[in-house]
């Protein structure tokens, strides 16, 4: 009641949230600048042999990516999708540094890390994470998106997590949010760069849904030749050995790594709802059912909103990108980049308590793992169905409005 009556006090409320919130998310992107300045510092004085703090191996997951691109082009694709002999065989042709997990990708990620593979692996991820930032700044861009919101949305913990990984949960969550507010206007061009999530394919599980729905055949034809063409790509690069390994002995270390019991370490990141159950101590078989249902609530739901094309721009692409989180069964803190850039587009000057509820869902990745170690369960897919909803919201009340800035949220309403 007070809130109601009080309306100017609740405007400064949420003003003093969200920069309570911008103000602890600034120091945070500016520790992790220096984290990467601290990295490159102990890289020039101790070579290959640092010790990263964050990581057991040096440039994190990056050295999977760039080890499997040598192997690759060396023509040992057999050693790729076998952990042991993967883990054997990059010794011979990597940096010093041991990576603990194994390349689950399929053989179509092999055509772009292989071509990041011609450098040595230093000069290799300095040039992936520039690549990185500037396409996918310009693919926001050119998806309509606001400077503020794309300023808002990289500075979050996931960008700044996903770079230093080495990752490529930047420049995915870039194609799928250009692919998505295009798809009307350019079908062509969506569907086929759409098609190029191939390379991590929990982005792309709702596009089938998707392109269905909005029986653009134009879109559908596109993105199934790209995708027909990466396959056949692969194929002709890597030899038809590489799909056996990745639908044999890869999909059994996939198996193995992602049923692995739930222990605080690289899971404490998780984002799906399987690795939630996992975490609230659900076997694999109820984790798994659980996930399987939460895919197709997801593609039920994306193939109405997007059925739909009176629906507000926005809050659909909103909707997608949490809806795309929540049916995946793998996906860590470095896949939220997406989830970053859309909070801020969904504030509105008029709705304070929603816009502060925004800066902290925004917040919470940061926070993701600390929440996990103390409480024993995974917080992010909570924070994702809470943005759902918000965005969900939206749909029922459109707006006559293109893509939104983040002057909605940062100046409250007069």
């Amino acid at each position: 009641m007070f809130w109601s009556e009080n309306r100017r006090a609740a405007r400064y409320f949420s003003l003093l949230v969200v920069t309570a919130a911008g103000a602890l998310g600034l120091w945070l992107f500016g520790v992790g600048g220096f984290d990467q300045w601290r990295r490159y510092r102990a890289l020039l004085g101790h070579g290959l042999d640092f010790h990263d703090p964050f990581c057991a191996a040096p440039f994190c997951d990056y050295p999977l990516f760039w080890r499997a691109g040598r192997l690759a082009r060396h023509g040992a694709v057999a050693a790729i999708y076998d952990h042991a002999r993967f883990f054997a065989a990059t010794g011979q042709v990597a940096a010093p540094g041991k990576t603990l997990l194994p390349f689950i990708y399929p053989p179509v990620t092999l055509l772009p890390v292989a071509l990041l593979s011609l450098p040595d692996m230093v000069a290799s991820y300095y040039a992936f994470v520039c690549a990185s930032l500037v396409g996918g700044v310009l693919l926001l861009r050119r998806a309509g998106i606001g400077w503020g919101c794309i300023a808002i949305g990289l500075a979050g913990l996931p960008a700044m997590w996903s770079l230093y990984l080495g990752q490529f949960g930047l420049i995915c969550a870039a194609v799928l949010i250009f692919g998505l507010s295009q798809l009307k206007r350019q079908p062509v061009r969506s569907g086929a760069l759409l098609a190029c999530l191939a390379i991590k394919p929990q982005y792309a599980l709702l596009l089938p849904a998707i392109l269905l729905s909005r029986r653009d055949r134009r879109a559908l034809v596109a993105s199934i030749l790209v995708l027909a063409v990466l396959i056949v790509a692969s194929i002709l690069l890597f030899g038809w050995q590489a799909w056996e390994g990745f639908l044999g002995p890869g999909q059994a270390t996939a198996r193995t790594f992602i049923e692995a019991p739930f222990r605080l370490g690289y899971e404490s990141g998780g984002t799906s709802i399987f690795w939630l159950m996992r975490s609230l101590g659900a076997g694999t078989g109820v984790a798994y059912t659980g996930q399987f249902t939460a895919f197709l609530l997801a593609s039920a739901a994306a193939w109405r909103v997007w059925g739909d094309d009176g629906a507000d721009p926005t809050a659909r692409l909103a909707v997608t990108i949490c809806l795309a989180l929540l049916a995946s069964p793998y996906g860590y803190t470095d896949d939220l980049v997406g989830y970053s850039v859309v909070l801020p587009m969904l504030a509105r000057r008029d709705a304070p308590f929603t816009n502060a509820a925004l800066a902290l869902l925004w917040l919470a990745p940061a926070f993701g793992v600390a929440f996990a170690h103390r409480f024993g369960f995974l917080p992010m897919p909570f924070c994702i169905a809470l943005t759902l909803l918000i965005a969900w919201r939206r749909l029922a009340a459109p707006e006559p409005k293109t893509l939104q800035t983040a002057e909605t949220l940062l100046q409250p309403a007069r």
